[in-house]
């Protein structure tokens, strides 16, 4: 039970930035960290899982059907893309933010909600413990707050495949933790397949199951965090030396450098 990625081939135009790309089994339960520089190809990954973007080729399957074969509307249920733009500051309230987004599977936007549909961002709301905001409107709420706002838009939905672009970006330490944690109990609980790209390598060797190192549009590594990390191929992707140690409480850190200066000729 697990999605899988296939010689996947990714262009806009003629520049190509996924050079047949293909993983090991990223399965349910577990959180995959996908890491690399800016332009390694993470969001066109993302955009091609979650069908906004048509790859040249390859195949993408969850749990061994095909994902290319799926409607549209089946696609948008297996799958949900988080972007890195935190929930807008709108003045609906956190309730109807969150309900929006389950009856746009549907389409029925004009449509009275359903029992069901409220009753499934009621359970959402308390699963992130946020229920407390429901009646507050988004703009009034901090990053952190309209953070787990847009988990919550994701979560109702029910997807089998979670894709986060980016979950801790803008939020302070204290709030990094708490997303990530949550993340992946919520993973866990649900069982379902958790992506999610990531630049602080200390967070992701903290909370990640395995690692996915992109470089260039190609993996450089794959596999568990403290095996990845000490790979050259990784620190080459950055282009720097990575140094890793325990931190005091345990978990593995990691120490980035830049690479020695040659001396001049």
């Amino acid at each position: 039970m697990a999605l899988r990625i296939r010689d996947l081939t990714v262009s806009y135009g003629r520049q190509r930035v996924l050079h047949g790309l293909s993983t090991g089994d990223l399965r349910r339960g577990e959180v995959t960290a996908v890491v690399g520089p800016n332009g390694a190809g993470k969001s066109s990954l993302f955009r091609c899982i979650a069908g906004a973007l048509r790859p040249g080729a390859g195949t993408i399957t969850l749990d061994d059907n095909d994902l290319a074969t799926l409607s549209r509307a089946a696609r948008a249920r297996a799958t949900f893309h988080l972007g890195q733009d935190l929930a807008p500051r709108v003045a609906l309230s956190v309730f109807d933010v969150v309900l929006l987004s389950r009856k746009s599977l549907a389409g029925d936007f004009g449509v009275r909600a359903r029992p069901a549909d409220l009753a499934a961002v009621e359970a959402v709301l308390h699963e992130l413990a946020i229920q407390g905001l429901a009646d507050r409107p988004v703009s009034d709420l901090s990053g952190g707050q309209r953070q787990l706002v847009g988990i919550a838009q994701a979560l109702v939905r029910d997807p089998q495949v979670l894709l986060l672009d980016e979950p801790t970006s803008a939020l302070d330490v204290r709030r990094q933790l708490e997303v990530l944690d949550l993340v992946t109990a919520l993973t866990r609980r649900r069982t379902i397949v958790t992506l999610a790209a990531l630049h602080d390598l200390s967070l992701a060797a903290r909370f990640a199951d395995n690692l996915l190192v992109l470089d260039a549009g190609r993996i450089a590594a794959e596999g568990a965090p403290a095996d990845v990390l000490c790979r050259s191929c990784t620190a080459d992707a950055y282009r720097v030396v990575l140094g890793l140690h325990p931190s005091p409480l345990g978990h593995l850190m990691v120490d980035p450098s830049l690479p020695p200066s040659r001396p001049a000729s």
